[in-house]
């Protein structure tokens, strides 16, 4: 890695980290790995294990950085590039927009009573921060519905429940999985040429930590 900061320089490897995001978080892991030594030697353990906690998957990410050139698992990388950077990047936005206007109602709602009981479900709603944690739970569909009936105005509550269940869970979530169908599609039937494409990718990335003198003994090893 320090090689090829060396040979290409700093701004070529920023610039070309949105083209490979499984070896940008390989980087980033070494960075964090070489980030540990200076808390071993002072004895902050704590700090130490949170920079590992990040460390560790990272690391693992440069395996789809090379399972992209093999013809069984580079459409399939691609596939969850695409997802993630296209079909939840848009469906995240519009996620964010919904849990923000329920999280306010369901607070509201719950404002007097959650403070006052021992229930841990009606308790989490005593707080924004844990409302919207318990809202991205509805959404996965962990609720009760008895804790309705415990809040300032349960049949409101339970017309904003309904509305929630039918607006994120039925119609967002359905709309994503056929963003991700639709994208699968796309990706699959051009297969070959994505594999040709990660293929060369991975080349290019692997060529940028040799020397040009390198690169010339290989070019005319294999001329």
């Amino acid at each position: 890695m320090i090689n090829d900061w060396c040979i290409v320089g700093l701004s070529s490897i920023f610039k070309n980290c949105a083209h490979s995001p499984a070896h940008t978080l390989y980087i980033i892991s070494c960075l964090l790995t070489l980030a540990c030594i200076p808390f071993r030697y002072t004895g902050q353990y704590d700090i130490e294990d949170i920079l590992l906690i990040f460390s560790a998957p990272s690391g693992w990410s440069i395996f789809l950085f090379f399972a992209r050139g093999y013809r069984l698992t580079g459409p399939f990388v691609t596939i969850i590039y695409k997802m993630i950077t296209g079909d939840l990047f848009c469906f995240g936005i519009i996620y964010i927009i919904f849990l923000s206007g329920f999280t306010q109602g369901f607070f509201f709602l719950f404002q007097s009573v959650s403070s006052k009981t021992a229930d841990p479900d009606l308790a989490k709603f005593s707080n924004v921060q844990d409302t919207i944690l318990k809202m991205f739970e509805m959404t996965l569909g962990e609720f009760r519905y008895e804790v309705f009936s415990m809040s300032n105005y349960p049949p409101l509550t339970k017309l904003i429940f309904a509305l929630f269940m039918i607006l994120v869970p039925i119609l967002l979530l359905n709309m994503l999985i056929a963003m991700m169908g639709n994208t699968y599609t796309q990706v699959i039937s051009k297969s070959t040429k994505e594999w040709w494409k990660q293929w060369a990718k991975i080349i290019v990335m692997l060529e940028w930590g040799m020397t040009k003198k390198r690169l010339l003994q290989i070019q005319q090893e294999y001329s």
